[in-house]
C-alpha cells in the first residue's frame, strides 16, 4: 500500500485546509459582526447624542411655558390687589363723603337774642345805594356809619356796648344808622360766610336782628360761631331763607367788594370798629381818632345839635363805661373766595386772639 494513497498519512496542511478556512470565515464574520456591532453602537451612541439636545430643547420649551404662565399669574395677582386696594379707598371717600353730610345736616344751637327782633320793630329799614343795610330815615340830615366785621372780636364789644344808644337815637328820629359790611378783619373764622348771610337777611328786611344773633353767637362760640349748620339753623329761626342763591350771588359780591374799596379810601380808617359821622371819622383836638365810648357818643349828640334833628336823651345803657380798643387792619384786604354756608371752611377749635 502506498504511503500516498493513505488518508491517515495525508499532509495536514491539505488535510486541514478546509477547517482554515472555516476558521478565517468564522473569525471573518467575527470581525464583521464586531465591526457592525461597533457602528450600531457608534450610530446609537449619535442617536443618543442628537435625541439630548432636543429633548433639552423640548424641556427648555416646557420651562419657558411654565416661565410664561408663573408671570402672567403675578400680573393677575397685581391687578387683584389694585383692584383691591382701589375697592378700599373709593369705600373710604365714600364713608368720608357722608359722615360730612351727615355732620353738616345736623343742627346747631343757635340762640336768637330775646330782644333781638322787639329791638327795631317799628324802626324803618332799608338799604343805601351802594346797598349797606340802614336803620331809620336814609335821609336823615345825620348818618353815622359802622364799618365793621362779624370776625372781629372788637366788633362785637363795641356792639355789645354801643348798639342800644346808637338804636335809641334812630327811634327818636335823630340819625340814620348804617352797617358797613366787611369781612377777614378779625381771628374768628368763616366771617365771610357770616357776612354774606348777613346780606341774605338784609334782601329778607331781617339784617338787623341777625346781626344781634351774629355777635352773639360769636361770644358764645368763637371759632365755631359761623358754622355752616349754625347759619341755617340761625336763619332758619328768624324765617330767612339761606337756600335761594343769594349766598354767592353777584349783587352779594358786588356790595361786600364795595364796602372793602369804602374803607381802603376812608381817611382816618385804621382797622375794625370804624365809626363815621357823615362820612368822617371824629378825631379829637389833637386828631387823634375817637375810641372812647362816651366821647364817641358825645360827638354823634353834637353834630345832631349842630344839624337841629333833635337828641335822645343818653340812657343809662349810654353812659356806661365801654372803651373798646380799634383793632388793626390793613386798609385794603385782598379778595378771598367765596364762603357759603353750604361749603365753608371747617373752623378749628383753638381760639386764637384776635389780630
Amino acid at each position: 500500500m502506498t504511503q500516498g494513497n493513505n488518508p491517515k498519512n495525508k499532509n495536514p496542511k491539505q488535510g486541514g485546509g478546509s477547517g482554515n478556512k472555516a476558521t478565517e470565515q468564522k473569525r471573518s464574520t467575527t470581525n464583521v459582526e464586531r465591526t457592525f456591532t461597533s457602528k450600531s453602537r457608534v450610530r446609537k451612541t449619535q442617536s443618543e447624542g442628537s435625541a439630548e439636545p432636543e429633548r433639552r430643547s423640548t424641556g427648555g420649551g416646557g420651562g419657558g411655558s411654565r416661565a410664561v404662565e408663573r408671570k402672567q399669574e403675578r400680573e393677575q395677582e397685581r391687578q387683584r390687589r389694585r383692584l383691591t386696594i382701589g375697592g378700599i379707598v373709593i369705600g373710604g371717600i365714600v364713608l368720608l363723603v357722608v359722615f360730612a353730610l351727615l355732620v353738616t345736616s345736623i343742627p346747631a344751637d343757635a340762640p336768637v337774642p330775646e330782644n333781638a327782633v322787639a329791638r327795631y320793630a317799628d324802626i324803618e329799614q332799608g338799604q343805601t345805594q351802594e346797598g349797606y343795610p340802614v336803620l331809620g330815615d336814609p335821609n336823615s340830615p345825620v348818618r353815622v356809619s359802622m364799618y365793621s366785621s362779624f370776625d372781629c372780636t372788637h366788633c362785637r364789644e363795641f356792639h355789645e356796648g354801643y348798639q342800644q344808644a346808637l338804636v335809641e337815637r334812630v327811634k327818636a328820629g335823630s340819625m340814620a344808622l348804617i352797617f358797613v359790611p366787611l369781612y377777614g378783619t378779625g381771628s374768628v373764622t368763616n366771617g365771610e360766610g357770616a357776612a354774606r348771610a348777613s346780606m341774605c337777611a338784609l334782601q329778607q328786611d331781617k339784617f338787623w336782628a341777625f346781626q344781634d344773633a351774629l355777635f352773639n353767637w360769636q361770644g358764645l362760640y368763637v371759632n365755631q360761631a359761623f358754622t355752616a349748620n349754625r347759619l341755617q339753623s340761625g336763619a332758619g329761626a328768624l324765617n330767612i331763607d339761606l337756600r335761594n342763591g343769594c349766598i354767592s350771588s353777584a349783587e352779594t359780591s358786588q356790595v361786600l367788594a364795595t364796602a372793602r374799596t369804602a374803607a381802603a379810601g376812608l381817611l382816618n380808617f385804621s382797622g375794625t370798629p370804624t365809626i363815621t359821622i357823615n362820612g368822617v371819622v371824629p378825631t379829637d383836638a389833637e386828631g387823634v381818632v375817637v375810641t372812647d365810648r362816651d366821647a364817641l357818643i358825645a360827638a354823634i349828640d353834637a353834630e345832631i345839635a349842630r344839624l337841629g334833628t333833635g337828641g335822645a336823651e343818653a340812657t343809662p345803657e349810654a353812659t356806661a363805661e365801654a372803651t373798646p380798643a380799634v383793632e388793626a387792619t390793613e386798609p385794603a384786604v385782598a379778595a378771598t373766595p367765596e364762603a357759603t354756608p353750604e361749603a365753608v371752611a371747617e373752623p378749628t377749635a383753638e381760639v386764637t386772639p384776635a389780630s
